[in-house]
Protein backbone atom coordinates (compact mmCIF):
# COMPACT_ATOMS: atom_id res chain seq x y z
CA UNK A 1 0.00 0.00 0.00
CA UNK A 2 1.27 3.45 -0.82
CA UNK A 3 2.42 5.69 1.99
CA UNK A 4 -0.54 7.83 3.09
CA UNK A 5 1.59 11.00 3.14
CA UNK A 6 2.62 10.44 -0.49
CA UNK A 7 -0.98 9.78 -1.48
CA UNK A 8 -2.08 12.95 0.27
CA UNK A 9 0.66 14.97 -1.47
CA UNK A 10 -0.38 13.53 -4.83
CA UNK A 11 -4.00 14.49 -4.24
CA UNK A 12 -3.12 18.01 -3.16
CA UNK A 13 -1.01 18.42 -6.29
CA UNK A 14 -4.06 17.52 -8.37
CA UNK A 15 -6.11 20.02 -6.39
CA UNK A 16 -3.56 22.70 -7.26
CA UNK A 17 -3.82 21.82 -10.96
CA UNK A 18 -7.62 21.85 -10.84
CA UNK A 19 -7.85 25.18 -9.10
CA UNK A 20 -5.24 26.93 -11.22
CA UNK A 21 -3.41 27.84 -8.02
CA UNK A 22 -4.78 27.02 -4.59
CA UNK A 23 -4.52 30.62 -3.41
CA UNK A 24 -7.80 31.34 -5.20
CA UNK A 25 -9.77 28.56 -3.52
CA UNK A 26 -11.15 28.31 0.00
CA UNK A 27 -9.02 26.15 2.29
CA UNK A 28 -12.04 24.03 3.26
CA UNK A 29 -12.67 23.31 -0.42
CA UNK A 30 -9.06 22.23 -0.90
CA UNK A 31 -9.45 19.88 2.05
CA UNK A 32 -12.73 18.47 0.67
CA UNK A 33 -11.22 17.98 -2.78
CA UNK A 34 -8.09 16.28 -1.49
CA UNK A 35 -10.17 13.99 0.72
CA UNK A 36 -12.74 13.07 -1.94
CA UNK A 37 -10.27 12.39 -4.77
CA UNK A 38 -9.62 8.73 -5.50
CA UNK A 39 -6.51 7.37 -7.17
CA UNK A 40 -6.92 5.02 -10.14
CA UNK A 41 -4.21 3.27 -12.16
CA UNK A 42 -5.24 2.48 -15.73
CA UNK A 43 -3.12 0.13 -17.86
CA UNK A 44 -2.40 0.90 -21.51
CA UNK A 45 -5.26 -0.23 -23.73
CA UNK A 46 -7.81 -0.30 -20.92
CA UNK A 47 -11.13 1.53 -21.07
CA UNK A 48 -11.68 4.39 -18.62
CA UNK A 49 -15.37 4.97 -19.40
CA UNK A 50 -17.73 4.14 -22.28
CA UNK A 51 -19.88 6.10 -24.72
CA UNK A 52 -23.42 6.51 -23.40
CA UNK A 53 -22.53 5.72 -19.78
CA UNK A 54 -23.70 8.06 -17.07
CA UNK A 55 -20.95 10.20 -15.58
CA UNK A 56 -20.44 8.57 -12.19
CA UNK A 57 -16.97 10.07 -11.74
CA UNK A 58 -15.05 13.05 -13.08
CA UNK A 59 -11.52 12.05 -14.12
CA UNK A 60 -8.45 14.27 -13.96
CA UNK A 61 -5.10 13.57 -15.64
CA UNK A 62 -1.88 15.53 -15.26
CA UNK A 63 -0.14 13.89 -18.21
CA UNK A 64 -0.40 11.00 -20.67
CA UNK A 65 -2.51 10.30 -23.75
CA UNK A 66 -6.15 9.23 -23.95
CA UNK A 67 -7.98 8.11 -27.09
CA UNK A 68 -11.65 9.13 -27.34
CA UNK A 69 -13.76 6.91 -29.59
CA UNK A 70 -17.36 7.03 -30.80
CA UNK A 71 -19.23 4.64 -33.06
CA UNK A 72 -19.37 5.96 -36.61
CA UNK A 73 -16.98 8.85 -35.97
CA UNK A 74 -13.21 9.41 -36.27
CA UNK A 75 -11.21 9.06 -33.03
CA UNK A 76 -9.82 11.96 -31.02
CA UNK A 77 -6.63 12.15 -28.98
CA UNK A 78 -6.12 14.15 -25.78
CA UNK A 79 -2.58 14.54 -24.48
CA UNK A 80 -1.42 16.19 -21.27
CA UNK A 81 -3.39 17.70 -18.42
CA UNK A 82 -7.12 17.23 -18.92
CA UNK A 83 -10.47 16.74 -17.19
CA UNK A 84 -13.05 14.21 -18.39
CA UNK A 85 -16.75 14.52 -17.57
CA UNK A 86 -16.47 17.73 -15.53
CA UNK A 87 -19.12 19.60 -17.54
CA UNK A 88 -21.26 16.56 -18.35
CA UNK A 89 -21.49 15.75 -14.64
CA UNK A 90 -23.06 19.14 -13.92
CA UNK A 91 -25.43 19.00 -16.88
CA UNK A 92 -26.51 15.42 -16.24
CA UNK A 93 -25.32 14.29 -19.68
CA UNK A 94 -23.75 10.89 -20.47
CA UNK A 95 -20.25 10.43 -21.87
CA UNK A 96 -20.24 11.27 -25.58
CA UNK A 97 -17.25 9.00 -26.32
CA UNK A 98 -15.38 6.00 -24.98
CA UNK A 99 -12.02 6.82 -23.38
CA UNK A 100 -9.12 4.37 -23.76
CA UNK A 101 -5.64 4.83 -22.23
CA UNK A 102 -2.85 5.01 -24.81
CA UNK A 103 -0.32 4.24 -22.09
CA UNK A 104 -0.23 3.43 -18.39
CA UNK A 105 -1.97 6.29 -16.60
CA UNK A 106 -2.34 7.53 -13.05
CA UNK A 107 -5.69 9.28 -12.80
CA UNK A 108 -7.51 11.01 -10.01
CA UNK A 109 -11.27 10.65 -9.97
CA UNK A 110 -14.01 12.39 -8.04
CA UNK A 111 -17.59 11.10 -7.56
CA UNK A 112 -20.04 13.18 -9.56
CA UNK A 113 -22.13 14.14 -6.54
CA UNK A 114 -19.00 15.40 -4.76
CA UNK A 115 -17.93 17.46 -7.80
CA UNK A 116 -21.34 19.11 -8.21
CA UNK A 117 -21.60 19.80 -4.48
CA UNK A 118 -18.16 21.45 -4.47
CA UNK A 119 -19.09 23.75 -7.34
CA UNK A 120 -22.40 24.67 -5.73
CA UNK A 121 -20.83 25.26 -2.30
CA UNK A 122 -17.70 27.19 -3.30
CA UNK A 123 -18.29 29.76 -6.00
CA UNK A 124 -14.61 30.72 -6.16
CA UNK A 125 -13.90 27.22 -7.48
CA UNK A 126 -16.91 27.35 -9.82
CA UNK A 127 -15.77 30.68 -11.21
CA UNK A 128 -12.29 29.29 -11.94
CA UNK A 129 -13.83 26.28 -13.69
CA UNK A 130 -16.01 28.52 -15.89
CA UNK A 131 -13.15 30.86 -16.81
CA UNK A 132 -10.81 27.97 -17.59
CA UNK A 133 -13.53 26.22 -19.57
CA UNK A 134 -14.18 29.29 -21.72
CA UNK A 135 -10.45 29.72 -22.32
CA UNK A 136 -10.08 26.14 -23.50
CA UNK A 137 -13.19 26.48 -25.66
CA UNK A 138 -11.72 29.62 -27.23
CA UNK A 139 -8.57 27.63 -28.05
CA UNK A 140 -10.68 24.95 -29.72
CA UNK A 141 -12.54 27.56 -31.77
CA UNK A 142 -9.19 28.65 -33.21
CA UNK A 143 -8.29 25.12 -34.32
CA UNK A 144 -10.56 25.25 -37.35
CA UNK A 145 -11.48 28.44 -39.20
CA UNK A 146 -14.62 26.74 -40.54
CA UNK A 147 -16.22 26.87 -37.08
CA UNK A 148 -18.56 29.85 -37.18
CA UNK A 149 -21.28 31.15 -34.84
CA UNK A 150 -24.82 30.63 -36.11
CA UNK A 151 -27.07 33.67 -36.11
CA UNK A 152 -30.55 33.39 -34.66
CA UNK A 153 -33.22 34.14 -37.27
CA UNK A 154 -35.88 34.35 -34.57
CA UNK A 155 -33.83 36.90 -32.62
CA UNK A 156 -33.35 39.06 -35.73
CA UNK A 157 -37.08 38.95 -36.49
CA UNK A 158 -37.98 40.02 -32.95
CA UNK A 159 -35.44 42.84 -32.96
CA UNK A 160 -36.58 44.11 -36.35
CA UNK A 161 -40.09 44.69 -35.00
CA UNK A 162 -38.90 46.57 -31.94
CA UNK A 163 -39.12 50.38 -32.23
CA UNK A 164 -36.95 52.42 -29.90
CA UNK A 165 -35.21 50.94 -26.85
CA UNK A 166 -35.73 47.24 -26.23
CA UNK A 167 -38.30 46.80 -23.48
CA UNK A 168 -37.88 44.58 -20.44
CA UNK A 169 -40.18 41.80 -21.66
CA UNK A 170 -38.49 41.85 -25.04
CA UNK A 171 -35.07 41.57 -23.35
CA UNK A 172 -36.18 38.44 -21.54
CA UNK A 173 -37.44 36.99 -24.81
CA UNK A 174 -34.17 37.82 -26.54
CA UNK A 175 -32.08 36.28 -23.77
CA UNK A 176 -34.10 33.07 -24.08
CA UNK A 177 -32.59 32.57 -27.56
CA UNK A 178 -28.95 32.76 -26.35
CA UNK A 179 -27.65 29.17 -25.88
CA UNK A 180 -25.53 29.96 -22.80
CA UNK A 181 -28.53 31.49 -21.00
CA UNK A 182 -31.75 29.90 -22.21
CA UNK A 183 -31.51 26.72 -20.11
CA UNK A 184 -31.16 28.69 -16.87
CA UNK A 185 -34.87 29.24 -16.29
CA UNK A 186 -37.25 32.19 -16.48
CA UNK A 187 -36.35 33.75 -13.12
CA UNK A 188 -32.66 33.86 -14.04
CA UNK A 189 -33.47 35.47 -17.39
CA UNK A 190 -35.65 38.06 -15.66
CA UNK A 191 -32.86 38.92 -13.21
CA UNK A 192 -30.29 39.13 -16.03
CA UNK A 193 -32.55 41.32 -18.15
CA UNK A 194 -32.68 43.83 -15.31
CA UNK A 195 -28.90 44.41 -15.37
CA UNK A 196 -28.39 44.55 -19.14
CA UNK A 197 -27.69 47.78 -20.97
CA UNK A 198 -28.42 48.48 -24.60
CA UNK A 199 -26.00 50.09 -27.04
CA UNK A 200 -25.98 50.92 -30.74
CA UNK A 201 -22.84 50.96 -32.89
CA UNK A 202 -22.76 52.71 -36.23
CA UNK A 203 -21.15 51.18 -39.30
CA UNK A 204 -17.36 50.73 -38.88
CA UNK A 205 -17.51 51.87 -35.24
CA UNK A 206 -15.16 49.91 -33.00
CA UNK A 207 -16.89 47.62 -30.52
CA UNK A 208 -13.80 46.29 -28.81
CA UNK A 209 -10.12 47.27 -29.07
CA UNK A 210 -7.30 44.76 -29.41
CA UNK A 211 -5.29 44.34 -26.22
CA UNK A 212 -8.24 45.29 -23.98
CA UNK A 213 -10.15 42.83 -21.81
CA UNK A 214 -13.48 44.62 -21.55
CA UNK A 215 -15.07 42.32 -18.99
CA UNK A 216 -18.35 42.58 -20.89
CA UNK A 217 -20.31 40.29 -23.19
CA UNK A 218 -21.80 41.98 -26.26
CA UNK A 219 -24.89 40.02 -27.35
CA UNK A 220 -25.82 41.00 -30.90
CA UNK A 221 -29.50 41.84 -31.26
CA UNK A 222 -29.61 43.31 -34.74
CA UNK A 223 -26.84 43.83 -37.29
CA UNK A 224 -23.39 42.25 -37.52
CA UNK A 225 -20.05 42.64 -35.76
CA UNK A 226 -16.85 41.71 -37.57
CA UNK A 227 -14.09 40.23 -35.40
CA UNK A 228 -10.44 40.04 -36.44
CA UNK A 229 -7.75 38.10 -34.60
CA UNK A 230 -3.99 37.86 -35.02
CA UNK A 231 -1.63 34.88 -34.62
CA UNK A 232 -3.47 32.87 -35.78
CA UNK A 233 -5.35 35.19 -38.08
CA UNK A 234 -9.11 34.82 -37.98
CA UNK A 235 -11.98 36.85 -39.38
CA UNK A 236 -15.44 36.06 -38.00
CA UNK A 237 -18.85 37.71 -38.42
CA UNK A 238 -21.12 37.67 -35.35
CA UNK A 239 -24.81 37.97 -36.16
CA UNK A 240 -27.98 38.15 -34.03
CA UNK A 241 -27.88 35.78 -31.07
CA UNK A 242 -24.07 35.59 -31.08
CA UNK A 243 -21.76 36.74 -28.31
CA UNK A 244 -19.00 38.85 -29.88
CA UNK A 245 -15.66 36.97 -29.82
CA UNK A 246 -17.45 33.73 -28.91
CA UNK A 247 -15.88 31.96 -25.95
CA UNK A 248 -12.99 34.45 -26.07
CA UNK A 249 -15.20 37.25 -24.73
CA UNK A 250 -14.03 36.74 -21.14
CA UNK A 251 -10.51 37.44 -19.97
CA UNK A 252 -7.14 36.95 -21.63
CA UNK A 253 -8.35 35.30 -24.90
CA UNK A 254 -10.16 38.53 -25.81
CA UNK A 255 -6.89 40.49 -25.94
CA UNK A 256 -6.03 39.16 -29.41
CA UNK A 257 -9.33 40.33 -30.94
CA UNK A 258 -10.52 43.62 -32.40
CA UNK A 259 -14.14 44.07 -33.43
CA UNK A 260 -16.09 46.58 -35.51
CA UNK A 261 -19.73 46.96 -36.51
CA UNK A 262 -20.16 45.80 -40.11
CA UNK A 263 -23.34 47.91 -40.28
CA UNK A 264 -25.57 49.69 -37.81
CA UNK A 265 -25.76 47.19 -34.96
CA UNK A 266 -27.62 46.95 -31.69
CA UNK A 267 -26.27 44.90 -28.80
CA UNK A 268 -27.20 44.05 -25.24
CA UNK A 269 -24.25 44.44 -22.89
CA UNK A 270 -23.76 42.07 -19.96
CA UNK A 271 -21.10 42.94 -17.41
CA UNK A 272 -19.10 39.85 -16.44
CA UNK A 273 -19.32 40.63 -12.74
CA UNK A 274 -23.11 40.89 -12.94
CA UNK A 275 -23.13 37.54 -14.75
CA UNK A 276 -20.97 35.92 -12.08
CA UNK A 277 -23.09 37.48 -9.32
CA UNK A 278 -26.18 35.92 -10.91
CA UNK A 279 -24.37 32.61 -11.26
CA UNK A 280 -23.46 32.65 -7.58
CA UNK A 281 -27.06 33.38 -6.62
CA UNK A 282 -28.65 30.93 -9.07
CA UNK A 283 -26.98 27.51 -9.31
CA UNK A 284 -29.12 26.76 -12.36
CA UNK A 285 -27.26 29.46 -14.33
CA UNK A 286 -23.93 27.82 -13.42
CA UNK A 287 -25.28 24.43 -14.49
CA UNK A 288 -26.72 25.85 -17.72
CA UNK A 289 -23.43 27.59 -18.53
CA UNK A 290 -21.32 24.47 -18.03
CA UNK A 291 -23.84 22.31 -19.86
CA UNK A 292 -23.84 24.64 -22.87
CA UNK A 293 -20.04 24.73 -22.86
CA UNK A 294 -20.00 20.92 -22.99
CA UNK A 295 -22.40 20.83 -25.95
CA UNK A 296 -20.45 23.52 -27.80
CA UNK A 297 -17.12 21.81 -27.15
CA UNK A 298 -18.48 18.48 -28.39
CA UNK A 299 -19.81 20.06 -31.59
CA UNK A 300 -16.46 21.71 -32.31
CA UNK A 301 -14.33 18.64 -31.66
CA UNK A 302 -16.63 16.47 -33.80
CA UNK A 303 -16.21 18.94 -36.64
CA UNK A 304 -12.44 18.93 -36.15
CA UNK A 305 -12.31 15.15 -36.04
CA UNK A 306 -14.30 14.81 -39.26
CA UNK A 307 -12.17 17.37 -41.08
CA UNK A 308 -8.83 16.01 -39.94
CA UNK A 309 -9.88 12.43 -40.66
CA UNK A 310 -10.64 13.54 -44.20
CA UNK A 311 -7.07 14.83 -44.43
CA UNK A 312 -5.74 11.50 -43.13
CA UNK A 313 -4.76 12.90 -39.71
CA UNK A 314 -5.85 11.96 -36.21
CA UNK A 315 -7.58 14.85 -34.47
CA UNK A 316 -5.93 16.15 -31.29
CA UNK A 317 -7.68 18.24 -28.64
CA UNK A 318 -5.53 20.95 -27.01
CA UNK A 319 -4.73 20.05 -23.42
CA UNK A 320 -5.14 22.35 -20.44
CA UNK A 321 -2.28 24.84 -20.26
Amino acid sequence: MRDSALLRASRELYVSVLAGGTGDVNGDTIERLATALEEENVAAGRRIFSEGESVDHVYFARHGRVRLERNGAPPLTVEGSAAYGAFEAVGGRPHARTAVAFEDLLLMRLPTESWVALLDDDFDLARLVVIDGLRRQAELELEDSSVRPKASVALHARAATTDGPIGFVERVALLSTVPMLRAAGVQVLVDLAAVLTERTFERDERVHARGVASGRAFIVVEGDVLGQRRAPDRRVAYGPGSIVCGAAWLGEPQLAWETHAARRTRVLVLDAEHWFDMMEEHAELLHATLGTMALTRDAIVEELAARQAGDGACAAIPSRK
